[in-house]
């Protein structure tokens, strides 16, 4: 018996021309079946097979079962059934009528097609799949037969696992995903028990969002009439789908209805998988049409660096365009924030723009760290405590690919436009843009660049080349794009950080395509948890495995690990998973956290790349991130990591070598949100998981495309929008259909503005009383501090408590500012919600920024008083105001004053006040308040 990875269509043609002595013994999947017969067929079989590059493998079995060779001994094995007893099964079967020993007799010989079972199940209805059996070899066939996010398949046991674990988990798996499971049959033999619940009434919240109630389509509507038809295909309803059709032809039918079926649910997967893929565009971007800067402008560049052509020439043209430029020029010994904020005491600025990125070297005892990323970091956190709001721009060169012929001969510096991406959503009010520029200066680059520059903080992704600015713009990925490959693994495959997550996913998905050696790093090595029965998971699947404890990061022993592979499987294919990720706000950075994320993403990805280039390679795969593309706020050095990765593979294409970068989203059961605990916020910014047999198929696709980047994420995009401020400087995301219909009520949601707008967005305020005011106020900062942190509602949030105490973190803290920063317009610093500690307080502080601190009582009763004074010192000193009208003033005067001493209680004074003629009253403000010659 032999297994073959190809389709029945592609082995029955090769099988009949082998004659009666060989067959099909069994058809796993729609891409893998089971030839059995006399040796000599089978292996010429085999070996035709081989030849057109579809792998074999010879099966140890003591029999060449469901093949002719079994004919001799039917007879005999249908009388000793004839002497048992056969009753129907309780659970039904799909199987026919396994209550008769035909049936059996018929089982020996036949084919076992397993994959029409399954796909019939699924058309049936059936997404929960549960194997009883010592292992899991038919949960693998099963997912290769059926995907999507609403099937489940789980082993009941697992070879080296307990056997109660293993159903545990198996149940929970199930329970899971909606399968209703008697959990109290479980309670006696766990020594488990019931818990009275308390008797009062609980307190509830509803988590689940409510779907808006649409009508039911008429039967005139066309899609209502698909989507019917449809239906009963995917149920595989043979008798309602013939009735639907008004055909007789129903045996027609029922041979075909099985292909249709798997062609829908496969078509809709597809189409899922669609909608997920994106890839970097470039297009023309309008700018400004006069070149004019005013104002002080910093050009921040490396030591040494300040007579470079591209330095000369941007100095040149921002003093043509009318700035007063000053040039900072910083080397490895003023990286320190500190040190670097010492030196930005000059008057305000109006821009600054950073040639840092030009800096390659990296940084002494950080060798993950280039020392451009490093001193742009730096300068950041400088002109944050500074105070300085001016607009940053990054500049690179040869960062980019855009255009045809772009070597991208500088993948370094592509950090930065990683970190750029997500500077912009974390301080969008800081944010300049991105700027990569040609390998020479000339005049259209130079003029263009000043347009972008004259714009202000736009934060555009450009690029300068042959004269044209161009913005760096996500699209849908072409869902008709042909394959140019069938891409099957071969000989060694390596696989970094291959033992967990993602990348022990990916190990298992090449050992069911055939991979023959699969070489798995980490740096514990088979130490790390879960090694040793991923090993025995891959062996099953046919792979043999090599664990190595390696340190990506270390090329000697990468090479050490190259070096060591066997003669006869040489390495093929790369698969670059190795990463880590350490949150944190660009403000709380630091040289030892950018090397810890860093060092293994990019370190390890050049490592690789350096030490393959020789070989033969038919792929090199780096899975990278897509917050490398549209940024992520909390992440902007794992961004930059990643956006190194996708340079990277354009920088290999470049020079004729396989590259295939993939930026994931969020991925279910794997990714790095798992390690990160961010998988709850990510969802709140419209970040939502993807199924991993979904990430599969898109790596399949990648790799059959042959794609360089292709970006995988599942992004509710107008939820992303809204969620973070920030968007209004993710130009990148700005072509989206999403995005455009969006971004209007993102911009005005949540603002004190009038429909009309206006120079102050909180105007509508004005109006309002001191206590509606401040009512309203603190309203708007506890919604936005609820959806900073993810509640639905204002309920358990106190005024009076602590934000640290309500769960911020620094990444809520940025979330809420810049919240707060597009409700009311004001500039607020990144330190708002330790100034300001509680809602109370934060408000109280946004009143006062809106409308002025608020006077002493006292001491603005005062002041009128003083203006009082003044004018009654005039009217007694005036001889041509008539005694009447003076009688008149002095009584309203002698009123006042008796209505202050009733509110605080009389004083003597007031009482003499109250009982004085109008000699005497006069007498008394001329003594008290100065009267004529005093």
């Amino acid at each position: 018996m032999m297994s073959v990875d190809a389709g029945e269509d592609v082995v029955a043609p090769l099988v009949a021309e082998e004659g009666p002595g060989v067959s099909i013994a069994a058809v796993n999947t729609p891409e893998s079946v089971v030839v059995s017969g006399a040796e000599l067929a089978v292996a010429e079989a085999g070996q035709r097979l081989r030849d057109a590059g579809y792998r074999t493998k010879r099966l140890a079995v003591s029999h060449a079962f469901h093949s002719p060779l079994m004919d001799p001994m039917l007879a005999d094995f249908r009388a000793a059934l004839d002497g048992l007893d056969f009753q129907p099964p309780r659970i039904p079967m799909t199987s026919g009528d396994v209550a008769t020993p035909e049936y059996w007799v018929q089982h020996v010989r036949d084919t076992v097609r397993f994959a029409d079972t399954v796909s019939g199940l699924r058309a049936g209805g059936a997404t929960r799949f549960l194997e009883l059996g010592p292992d899991a070899t038919l949960t693998g066939l099963i997912r290769a037969c059926v995907t999507g996010d609403e099937v489940v398949a789980v082993p009941g046991l697992r070879r080296g696992r307990p056997e109660s674990e293993s159903v545990l988990a198996a149940l929970g798996t199930l329970f899971a995903a909606g399968v209703e499971v008697d959990w109290p049959a479980l309670f006696p033999a766990a020594g488990a028990g019931q818990t009275p619940l308390p008797t009062y009434a609980f307190h509830r919240t509803r988590y689940w969002p409510d779907t808006p109630k649409t009508p039911a389509p008429t039967t005139a509507d066309p899609d209502a009439v698909d989507s019917r038809f449809w239906g009963l295909v995917e149920q595989g309803d043979l008798d309602a789908l013939s009735a639907e059709l008004d055909t007789e032809e129903r045996d027609g039918l029922g041979a075909v209805l099985p292909a249709l079926t798997r062609w829908r649910l496969g078509r809709r997967e597809r189409t899922a998988l669609d909608s997920r893929r994106y890839r970097l565009s470039w297009r023309s971007v309008p700018t400004r049409p006069d070149t004019t800067l005013t104002g002080t402008w910093l050009l921040a560049v490396p030591a040494g660096h300040r007579d470079d052509a591209w330095v000369a020439a941007i100095a040149a043209a921002m003093t043509a365009a009318g700035a007063e430029v000053r040039v900072l020029e910083v080397g490895e010994q003023q990286l320190d924030r500190a040190a670097l904020a010492t030196r930005l005491d000059e008057p305000p600025l109006a821009g600054v723009v950073s040639l840092l990125a030009l800096e390659g070297s990296r940084v002494p005892d950080h060798p993950g760290v280039p020392a451009g990323l490093a001193a742009t970091v730096g300068l950041i956190q400088a002109l944050e405590d500074r105070g300085i709001d001016a607009p940053l721009w990054c500049l690179t060169q040869g960062a980019v690919d855009v255009v045809p012929g772009d070597g991208l001969d500088h993948p370094g510096q592509a950090l930065l436009w990683g970190f750029g991406r997500t500077l912009a959503l974390e301080r969008p009010d800081r944010w300049g843009g991105l700027v990569d520029l040609p390998a020479t200066p000339d005049d259209a680059s130079t003029a263009g660049l000043m347009r972008l520059l004259g714009d202000g903080g736009t934060g555009e992704q450009a690029a300068l080349r042959d004269g044209a600015v161009l913005g760096g713009r996500l699209v849908r990925a072409d869902p008709d794009q042909a394959p140019r490959r069938n891409w099957r693994p071969s000989g060694s495959v390596l696989v970094t950080g291959g033992l967990t997550g993602l990348g022990a996913r990916t190990a298992r998905w090449l050992a069911e395509q055939g991979a023959p050696h699969l070489v798995l790093t980490s740096r514990r090595g088979r130490e790390a948890p879960g090694a040793v029965e991923l090993e025995a998971d891959l062996t099953a699947l046919g792979a043999s495995v090599t664990i190595a404890a390696c340190d990506i990061a270390d090329r000697g022993q990468v090479k050490d690990v190259l070096a060591s592979l066997p003669h006869d499987l040489p390495l093929t294919a790369v698969f670059h998973s190795a990463g880590v990720a350490n949150d944190g706000v660009v403000t709380e950075l630091t040289l030892d956290r950018l090397n810890n994320v860093l060092r293994p993403k990019v370190e390890g990805a050049w490592n690789l790349h350096e030490l393959t280039q020789d070989l033969d390679l038919s792929a090199f795969v780096l899975f990278s991130s897509a917050a490398g593309l549209i940024g992520s706020p909390g992440q902007s050095h794992y961004a930059a990591g990643n956006a190194f990765l996708d340079a990277l593979a354009h920088h290999r294409r470049a020079r004729g070598l396989p590259a295939t970068t993939i930026g994931w989203g969020l991925l279910a059961g794997g990714g790095m949100a798992d390690d990160t605990g961010a998988t709850e916020r990510a969802s709140r910014r419209g970040l939502h998981a993807m199924d991993p047999g979904q990430s599969l198929a898109g790596l399949r696709r990648a790799l059959d495309d042959d794609e360089t980047y292709i970006a995988m994420t599942h992004v509710d995009w107008a939820r992303f929008i809204t969620a973070t401020a920030g968007t209004v400087k993710c130009t990148v995301i700005s072509d989206l259909p999403e995005y455009r219909a969006a971004f209007p009520a993102a911009a005005a949601g949540h603002r004190l503005a009038e429909p009309n707008g206006g120079a102050r967005p909180w105007a509508r305020l004005d109006a309002l009383d001191g206590d509606e005011r401040d009512a309203v106020l603190l309203e708007l900062v506890r919604e936005q501090v609820a959806d900073a942190l993810g509640h639905t509602s204002t309920e358990a949030l106190p005024p009076t408590k602590a934000f640290v105490e309500l769960g911020f973190d620094s990444l809520a803290a940025v979330e809420l500012r810049n919240r707060l920063v597009a409700a009311t317009g004001l500039t607020l610093p990144a330190t708002l919600t330790y100034d300001h500690p509680t809602a109370l307080a934060l408000r109280d502080h946004l009143r006062t920024a809106m409308f002025g601190a608020d006077a002493d009582p006292a001491d603005s009763a005062l002041a009128e008083l003083d203006r009082l004074e003044d004018m009654l010192s005039a009217v007694a000193a005036d001889d041509g105001i008539d005694e009447a009208a003076k009688n008149q003033v002095l009584r309203r005067v002698q009123k006042l004053a008796a209505a202050l001493a009733g509110q605080g209680g009389q004083s003597e004074q007031s009482r003499l006040i109250e009982n004085a003629d109008d000699n005497e009253l006069f007498d008394f403000i001329n003594r008290e308040l100065g009267g004529p010659g005093q």
